[in-house]
C-alpha cells in the first residue's frame, strides 16, 4: 500500500500498519482503548495486563517503524497506561515531553477519575526532529483572555448575559497558531 496524504485508514491497526512502508509518516498519533472494561461492539476492553501490554508493544513498535527519522510519535491515554507505553517507547525512540490537560477529577462511585489525561511525545531520532506546531482553535474570554473554565473561576464574565454578542452566542474569540519549526527542546 502506498502512503497517501490526508487519508483516514479504517481497520485493525496491526494489519494496516504492516502495509505502511518504513520511515514514511511525519506524525503518528494513537488514541488506543483504555482497557477499562468499556462496552464496545467489536473490541474486548478487558484484557489481562499481560495481553494488553503485549498488544500495545506490537503497535507502538510499528508506529516507530513507520515514522520518518524526522517524525514525531504522539500517544494519548490515562496516566496509568502512559507509564507502561513510555517504558516500551524508551527502548525504541526518544522521549520529548509528557503533554497533560485537566480532566474531571471528582469521585465516581468509590473511585476517582484521573485528574489529567496525557499525550506522550516521542521522536524517532535524538536530533533533527521536525515539529509541526499546530494548535486547534481555543475559545478565550474577550475581556480577560482566559479559557472559559479559568474565566469562570476568575471573573465569571464568559457566561454573563452582557458578554453575549447579540446572537445568543458567547462573545469569545478563537485563536489558531500554526508553524513549522525544528524541535530544539531537551527531554
Amino acid at each position: 500500500m502506498g502512503v497517501r496524504v490526508d487519508q483516514v485508514i479504517l481497520g485493525d491497526c496491526l494489519e494496516k500498519l504492516a502495509d505502511i512502508p518504513d520511515n514514511s509518516i511525519d506524525v503518528c498519533f494513537a488514541d488506543p482503548p483504555f482497557n477499562l472494561d468499556k462496552k464496545y461492539a467489536t473490541y474486548d476492553d478487558q484484557k489481562s495486563l499481560d495481553d494488553y501490554l503485549a498488544w500495545c508493544e506490537k503497535w507502538l513498535v510499528e508506529l516507530v517503524r513507520v515514522t520518518k527519522p524526522t517524525g514525531s510519535i504522539l500517544v494519548h491515554n490515562i496516566p496509568k497506561w502512559l507509564t507502561y507505553y513510555a517504558a516500551i517507547l524508551n527502548k525504541h525512540a526518544h522521549f520529548r515531553h509528557w503533554i497533560a490537560w485537566d480532566a474531571m477529577s471528582t469521585p465516581l462511585g468509590k473511585t476517582l477519575l484521573p485528574a489529567h489525561y496525557g499525550i506522550l511525545f516521542y521522536s524517532k531520532q535524538a536530533k533533527g526532529t521536525k515539529f509541526f506546531e499546530i494548535r486547534a482553535p481555543h475559545k478565550t474570554c474577550q475581556e480577560c483572555g482566559a479559557y472559559p473554565t479559568v474565566c469562570r473561576r476568575r471573573c465569571n464574565t464568559c457566561h454573563d448575559q452582557d458578554m453575549m454578542d447579540g446572537t445568543g452566542r458567547e462573545a469569545l474569540r478563537q485563536v489558531i497558531y500554526i508553524r513549522d519549526v525544528e524541535y530544539k527542546g531537551t527531554p
